[in-house]
């Protein structure tokens, strides 16, 4: 059998709270779903942008107030990925395989936490041209990405793909927003900036946490982790792999499995603001979603340093 990193008994203790606080917040999410089933509820943030993009125009034809719909619906979709990347945290903490595998589940679930909070951001409900642009940003992007995946394999829809991608960026972005607001990249000719908003990386995406929660979640520190940890870096391997010599083989250690409570605790963080971001947009309870967030904080835990 595969030597499973060596643990204590106060280290399962914390590892299988964990594995007990996701089940419950991934049972409560679903549960509130089914409840609610999303629906935006009179005078919800939703509403009001809806309302409000319908009466701005661009230079070639008003807007519909579709992209409020869109920045929910994509929203949605990403918290739907985090909670499958939870539950894959999960399953690896059940079966102690934590001493590397949770950095890049956790680095998607942060990442699309950043994009749902970039997406929904509270401070832009007096600033709609802002909305609308981070959402037409984010259908670019992910235009893009397709068009570039279809021709690397060659997928038989391959042409309508690309044209679809062409069209968005040269004959919708041009009627929906003024030149004076759309900025390309000089050398590459990618488009960077829309009424002055940029898509956000792994930095800005622990920056949204952090802002959003009120607490700290040491971003530089854990920029830096979560990007070595999904790269070859040799320390993050150095610092944990012991050589039996009596039996030939090597194995890992958790001391006090600080990195993975640590990488667990930012993911059930993240995955639960996704939630609480997303229902408040369609006017829901978020109380639920606090109080799981807050909740973690209750379980066993590594000793302070």
């Amino acid at each position: 059998m595969r030597a499973r990193p060596k643990t204590t008994p106060a280290i399962d203790a914390m590892l299988d709270g964990l594995v007990g606080h996701i089940d419950k917040c991934l049972d409560a999410y679903e549960d509130f779903g089914r409840r609610t089933r999303w629906e935006a509820q009179p005078g919800s943030p939703f509403e009001y942008e809806t309302g409000r993009l319908r009466r701005h125009i661009g230079p070639g034809r008003h807007w519909n107030g579709t992209e409020a719909n869109r920045a929910a619906v994509i929203s949605t979709l990403f918290t739907q990925q985090a909670a499958e990347h939870l539950e894959a945290v999960q399953s690896l903490i059940k079966e102690r395989q934590v001493t590397f595998s949770i950095a890049p589940l956790t680095r998607s679930i942060v990442e699309l936490c950043g994009h749902v909070y970039w997406l929904l951001d509270p401070s832009l409900m007096d600033n709609p041209r802002g909305r609308a642009a981070r959402v037409f940003l984010a259908e670019l992007d992910d235009a893009t990405k397709r068009a570039s995946a279809a021709k690397a394999f060659e997928h038989p829809d391959t042409e309508q793909i690309v044209k679809f991608k062409k069209a968005l960026r040269q004959e919708v972005l041009p009627v929906l927003f003024y030149p004076s607001e759309i900025e390309f990249d000089e050398r590459s000719g990618a488009l960077v900036r829309l009424c002055k908003q940029s898509k956000p990386g792994l930095s800005a995406s622990l920056r949204f946490i952090e802002n959003a929660i009120a607490q700290d979640v040491v971003t530089p520190g854990m920029y830096g982790y979560l990007s070595n940890a999904t790269h070859p870096t040799p320390y993050i391997v150095e610092e944990v792999y012991r050589w039996d010599e009596a039996q030939g083989r090597g194995y890992f250690v958790l001391p006090e499995a600080r990195n993975p409570y640590a990488l667990t605790r930012l993911a059930v963080v993240a995955f639960t603001l996704m939630w609480q971001v997303i229902a408040a947009y369609r006017g829901l309870d978020q109380q639920e979603a606090v109080d799981l967030a807050i909740e973690i904080d209750t379980l066993p835990s590594p000793p302070p340093e």
